[in-house]
């Protein structure tokens, strides 16, 4: 059953975009800059780059997420498969939150059920690539399917950490089809995620191909030189136009000098619920109920499912805005779950 919480998320990933060819967004707090370009080539942008800030007045629940999917261009539907595997993320994550379980489980848990939910609507014709971090106060987690990339930079090196899932990368083998991958979002029960170990030393940098075919030399470089995160998202957005925009180009960069700023994050001390989401065009909060209040159970009836999810409420949802091409700002207080 669709909860509240799964309908607000599902409503603001699927509101119009902006037509702009470039769109950079800053999250001020964290200094972290999350980019994508629709190239000179294709029709449609199927990238999708997003940070989700989840705090919970419980403690030890909040956590962190930086996530971005490459849609199978070549596939049905590229750009929805990716929004139906970040939803799914990000609403089981929060769900399964309340459990005592380690974020790597979670994590895990909640890419395979991203993977067979595309995989349930698709049947293997519609698919996306994911690179995922997820941090709280005890651990950071990578995970990767497909060929999108997760790299750590530590100002001297640009070190990739996640391995491609294509036969050139897992077999050495060249040939007409070694590009092609054997694993994407949406191939249904035999996916294997590949778990990744992190470190929260060195900064973070999540591509798409249209970023990272433009080389590691050229990455390192411009990333080294780079006036703020946001100034190394628009060069290398720019650079990729410049050699000829033949894909989706998309990427979030967290410089070294911020990773001290996430931990400030997840030890804010809040007195209520909420999830906060950016992508490249804009962001958005929604309230979430207070999880320490006790309410008097209500008598379930006859065709009643016996446990509900977190969220399962009346919503009340102000119309969002179409998506814009802006600095950074203050997330807008528009969605509550569990108002009465």
């Amino acid at each position: 059953m669709d909860t509240s919480l799964f309908k607000a998320i599902t409503s603001w990933f699927s509101r119009q975009v902006s037509s702009n060819d470039m769109n950079i967004q800053l999250i001020e707090s964290i200094g972290c800059a999350l980019g994508t370009t629709l190239g000179k080539v294709r029709s449609e942008n199927q990238d999708r780059a997003i940070f989700v800030h989840y705090s919970s007045n419980l403690p030890m629940q909040s956590f962190l997420l930086f996530a971005l999917c490459d849609g199978m261009g070549g596939m049905r539907d590229g750009g929805i498969c990716a929004n139906i595997t970040l939803v799914e993320m990000i609403h089981n994550l929060i769900n399964n939150r309340v459990e005592t379980q380690p974020l790597q489980e979670l994590l895990e848990l909640a890419v395979k059920v991203a993977n067979e939910k595309v995989f349930m609507q698709y049947h293997e014709q519609g698919g996306t690539t994911l690179s995922a971090v997820a941090l709280d106060n005890t651990a950071i987690v990578g995970i990767n399917v497909g060929d999108s990339r997760i790299y750590q930079y530590d100002n001297y090196s640009l070190n990739q950490i996640s391995l491609d899932d294509t036969l050139e990368a897992r077999t050495k083998i060249k040939n007409e089809f070694s590009k092609n991958l054997i694993q994407y979002i949406g191939m249904g029960k035999d996916l294997v995620p590949n778990l990744l170990n992190l470190s929260l030393e060195n900064g973070l940098l999540l591509t798409s191909d249209g970023i990272h075919n433009i080389g590691n030399d050229f990455l390192k470089e411009i990333i080294k030189n780079a006036f703020s995160a946001s100034d190394a998202v628009k060069k290398l957005i720019y650079l990729s136009s410049w050699l000829g925009g033949k894909d989706n180009a998309s990427l979030i960069f967290l410089p070294k000098e911020s990773i001290s700023l996430l931990q400030n994050l997840l030890n804010e001390v809040t007195t209520g619920r909420f999830v906060e989401i950016w992508d490249c065009f804009s962001s958005r909060q929604i309230l979430l109920p207070d999880l320490t209040k006790k309410k008097a159970p209500k008598k379930p009836s006859k065709t009643a499912i016996a446990t509900k999810g977190i969220g399962d409420k009346d919503l009340s949802i102000i119309p969002s805005e179409s998506r814009e091409n802006r600095s950074a700002e203050k997330p807008k207080l528009n969605i509550e779950i569990g108002k009465k």
